[in-house]
C-alpha cells in the first residue's frame, strides 16, 4: 500500500490504486469482511460500466 501511495496522479494505475485502498479502507471499518454489493459499488465508482452511446450509428 505505500507504494501505490507513492505513484505520482495520473498514472495509468491510478484508478486501480484509488479503488484498492477505499476496499482496504472499507475492511478496516467493518469487520473485516466487505460485502459482495458494496465491491461491486466501489469498483464501479472507479471503473465505470462502457455503455453503449444510443445516439451512435454504424453507418
Amino acid at each position: 500500500m505505500k507504494q501505490a501511495a507513492a505513484m505520482p496522479p495520473g498514472t495509468p494505475v491510478q484508478p486501480f490504486i484509488d479503488a484498492l485502498t477505499e476496499l482496504v479502507r472499507e475492511q478496516a471499518d467493518t469487520t473485516g469482511f466487505v460485502v459482495l454489493n458494496r465491491w461491486v459499488e466501489i469498483l464501479e465508482q472507479h471503473f465505470p460500466p462502457h455503455l453503449p452511446d444510443p445516439g451512435h450509428t454504424t453507418e
